[in-house]
């Protein structure tokens, strides 16, 4: 959940005000950088694929040159793509520390399973929310206070609750669950976990300016508008080498989406080699990889000089007036 507004001293640039919200989850085994590759390339083309658009069938992908990442090959032509991924950690400097925090938390608990077996099958939350103001970052001192506390067994959060007929609000909540403020967190552990596993979700809030995102995407298409590259596809919500993603991206994206869809440009300097730049938007923003795709083509003239104006073509799952996608030159 997340609140839109905007600072009083640049009403032009949007934020979204991002509740505690989990900020790791393990999607996969751990990936090395072809097999994420792979999952970037392939899930653009199932989406192109899901959408009856081209590049027409048989298709082949193969390595490129680096660049491109990966070359596709197809009867409709060849592509040269590129390929990188946007994140909120490039923008937040504190939501790395707090990411292997969780990852360390899970990591001790789950190697002293005779101390910790109450924990199996339960989600422990760990919310970092230090005081107001200040610049603190989570540390060995809380990942130790932390794991002391959760050796006691507490229950789970909303244990022991009891409705009368017809449905009222209890007096007083059952404390069942809640280890409350340990260091810069706030622990509670849930049930609903997977059976015979110990679940970790670290958390904080998070503030995400508009301009921020824009900076950041322009940054990336000119590091990867490199020769011999047609197509640039940016990822949202690929997993990491240890198999991780980070939820808090999709408004990352969703910033991208409705400057999209306001008909704003969202690269200022028009690309040299590059002739498409693909980025998930609208449903994808909340959901998984390529859902919905927005792609960016460079155009034509009349008189053969380039026209760097946005020309957006929308593929989505859903999509009744669909575009082609296609290779310009």
């Amino acid at each position: 959940m997340a609140a839109g507004g905007f600072s009083p001293d640049r009403p032009e640039d949007p934020i979204w005000f991002v509740g505690a919200t989990p900020v790791d989850e393990r999607v996969a085994v751990k990936l090395d950088r072809p097999r994420r590759e792979d999952i970037q390339i392939w899930s653009f083309l199932y989406s192109l694929s899901t959408s009856g658009n081209p590049p027409a069938h048989p298709v082949v992908v193969e390595p490129g040159d680096d660049p491109p990442d990966r070359v596709v090959r197809s009867p409709s032509g060849n592509w040269g793509c590129e390929l990188t991924e946007l994140t909120v950690e490039m923008l937040r400097a504190e939501l790395a520390p707090v990411r292997q925090f969780g990852r360390k938390l899970k990591e001790a608990l789950d190697a002293d399973g005779s101390r910790y077996g109450h924990l199996r099958g339960r989600q422990i939350g760990i919310a970092f929310m230090p005081p107001a103001g200040t610049e603190s970052r989570p540390g060995d001192a809380d990942l130790i206070k932390v794991e002391e506390a959760l050796r006691e067994d507490k229950g789970c959060v909303g244990e022991g609750m009891q409705f009368s007929a017809p449905p009222t609000f209890p007096a007083r909540l059952p404390d069942s669950g809640m280890y409350g403020q340990i260091g810069d967190f706030v622990v509670l552990v849930h049930a609903g976990g997977p059976p015979d596993s110990i679940t970790v979700a670290g958390s904080m809030s998070a503030s995400i300016a508009c301009s921020d995102a824009l900076a950041l995407l322009r940054s990336r298409v000119a590091d990867k508008d490199l020769g011999g590259t047609d197509v640039l596809l940016i990822t949202c919500g690929l997993p990491d080498g240890s198999g991780y993603v980070c939820p808090l991206d999709s408004w990352l994206f969703q910033h991208l989406s409705e400057e999209a869809n306001h008909g704003r440009q969202l690269l200022d300097v028009p690309p040299k080699h590059l002739r498409g730049v693909a980025l998930p938007t609208g449903e994808l923003a909340r959901g998984s990889m390529y859902l919905a795709v927005r792609v960016t083509l460079r155009g034509t003239a009349p008189r053969g000089q380039p026209d760097h104006r946005a020309h957006f073509c929308v593929l989505s799952l859903t999509a009744k007036r669909a575009r082609r996608f296609r290779r310009t030159r």
